[in-house]
């Protein structure tokens, strides 16, 4: 049985994206929605996976091991194509950490953390046997036998603790973007889901690459990054959001493991925005027809978080 699409999406069959109102159908052996008639051309190359954080990191590392008749994950830096690292190698090591990357969340976070008024995640703090952040002198002298200070967890705000927040963000971009635009504006990304969950929020982030040739073959790759309730690291996450190798080494890496006749070293693809599902806000790519130099403006940067921030439901003083 078919109806109209009440959200748009992205048909798992075909990856092509559908507007409110394109007639789908919900089926298959994982009930999922999808084009009551798919309109790719016959013939196109349909790849479309999902993976976890180490699931993605390991079908990277089969690229490492493996030799390819296509090669831009593997190249060195030009004029033209500029990953921000020597080689796949470099990048792989930077997925894991990446202290710039850190240092970049840092400069947008110590900003505004003073103004998440009483939506502030504050420590709370308890005894221990075992050493900690630190010993309380007094109850040493005294003779305590937990003298030593740990966090036990958090205080949150009231204010809307329950409330989630779920990006999905689009990875891919041209290659005319310059890298520090890409860094800045994930460096702002990383930020937002930082505070949030300073904040108290529940953070999901799904980064996406999705890209391909019209009428010959389209590829989506979407990474789990973090999860509702998961912890996990921030360099993790800026690099897969804000690093140039994030796109140019791993998903290039990954993507050329795949079958794909037509696929040529001198294009990867257009890259494909995201769609959001229900529940989920969805982050465009940059477009170069726009101003990308609007990242790299911090006070803009600031703006656009603290514009989410508010969204959530998320108190954020006025200066």
């Amino acid at each position: 049985m078919s109806f109209r699409a009440k959200y748009p999406a992205v048909c798992p069959l075909c990856s092509q994206r559908w507007d409110v109102g394109t007639l789908i159908i919900r089926g298959g052996r994982n009930k999922r929605y999808r084009h009551a008639v798919c309109p790719c051309p016959a013939g196109k190359k349909v790849i479309t996976r999902n993976y976890t954080w180490m699931e993605w990191l390991a079908a990277v590392d089969k690229r490492v091991t493996m030799t390819s008749d296509h090669h831009a994950s593997t190249d060195p830096p030009n004029d033209y194509f500029r990953p921000g690292t020597d080689t796949l190698g470099e990048a792989r090591k930077l997925a894991e950490y990446w202290p710039a990357g850190i240092a970049l969340v840092a400069g947008y976070r110590d900003v505004l953390i003073s103004r998440l008024g009483s939506s502030l995640c504050l420590p709370d703090y308890t005894y221990d046997v075992a050493p900690g952040l630190g010993i309380d002198v007094s109850a040493y002298v005294a003779g305590s036998p937990t003298p030593w200070v740990v966090e036990s967890g958090h205080v949150i705000s009231p204010v809307a603790s329950h409330h989630t927040l779920w990006l999905i963000v689009t990875g891919a971009y041209s290659w005319k973007l310059p890298p520090e635009v890409v860094e800045a504006r994930g460096g702002a990304i990383a930020a937002l889901c930082d505070l949030a969950r300073i904040a108290g929020r529940q953070v999901r982030v799904d980064v996406e690459f999705h890209s391909g040739v019209v009428e010959k073959w389209d590829t989506r790759y979407t990474i789990r990054l973090q999860d509702y309730g998961e912890h996990v690291s921030l360099s993790r996450l800026v690099f897969q959001l804000a690093h140039p190798s994030a796109l140019r080494r791993l998903c290039f890496a990954v993507k050329e493991q795949e079958d794909i006749p037509t696929l040529t070293n001198d294009s990867y693809g257009t890259s494909v925005d995201a769609v959001a599902c229900p529940g989920a806000i969805a982050i465009p790519k940059v477009n170069t027809s726009d101003d990308p130099r609007v990242w790299q403006n911090p006070f803009a940067a600031q703006a656009w978080i603290i514009e989410k921030l508010k969204q959530l439901g998320i108190d954020v003083r006025e200066h």
